[in-house]
């Protein structure tokens, strides 16, 4: 058979790129599919006993978290990533779901009356849901962060994706932990070992949280030298 019997490949043929408009379309039936199974649930959690109530709100919970963990992994692949960065990030993940049980925990050793009707269980579930969404949207950021930079070291990547992941936890430790270290003052007058970590977790989230301003400003910066240079040269 020789060369020139081969059919080419007719590239007509070729399906074209999804148009934005049907994108859009797609994520805003996922959104209206969502909103009536957390209506129908709600629904049926009014009517039902109290007994299966926290099965129903940690349905409407992983219902609203899912939606907005897969528009966060559509941002992700969008960003190269390593297996480093992958592993840094299943690490902090597994972290932060221990620190919500931790916290769930020490809320509930407070006796506050709000948690006193809500099953344990679905408490440890509702809090890994929300930690989880948080840092994986922080990983995003962080993902951004090192390809705006273009960082490549393992040891700065690592680096810039945990401060990314910790990107909405720290500004909330930087406003709360002042009002629990004033409190603590005020009960007593001796400075305990919590106080100290307290202490050393309100000085990690100022720093964490201007590490990621100044990552920000200095990707936006690069992003809009970049620009310039490309439209110059296109002048030229």
């Amino acid at each position: 058979m020789n060369s020139d019997d081969v059919t080419p490949v007719d590239d007509e043929n070729e399906l074209p790129p999804p148009a934005p408009e049907r994108k859009i379309l797609v994520w805003v039936a996922i959104v209206f599919a969502a909103n009536v199974l957390c209506l129908l649930m709600l629904a049926a959690r009014s009517n039902s006993s109290p007994e299966l109530r926290s099965y129903f709100d940690v349905g409407i919970l992983s219902c609203i978290i899912g939606v907005a963990i897969l528009g966060i992994a559509r941002v992700m692949f969008m960003f190269s990533f390593r297996l480093l960065d992958l592993f840094v990030m299943v690490v902090t993940l597994a972290v932060g779901m221990k620190g919500a049980i931790e916290g769930v925990r020490w809320l509930r050793g407070q006796h506050l009356r709000v948690f006193s009707d809500i099953s344990e269980w679905a408490l440890y579930a509702e809090a890994c849901l929300i930690v989880g969404c948080a840092l994986i949207g922080g990983a995003a950021m962080g993902l951004r962060n090192c390809r705006t930079l273009k960082v490549e070291s393992p040891a700065k990547r690592a680096l810039i994706l945990v401060f990314g992941m910790m990107a909405f936890p720290a500004p909330i430790g930087l406003f709360t932990i002042p009002f629990h270290l004033l409190n603590q003052l005020l009960s007593t007058q001796e400075t305990s070992l919590s106080s100290l970590a307290w202490i050393a977790a309100l000085i990690g989230s100022a720093v964490i949280t201007v590490s990621n301003s100044m990552f920000s400003i200095r990707g936006m910066a690069l992003t809009t030298q970049n620009h310039t240079q490309e439209t110059k040269w296109q002048e030229k």
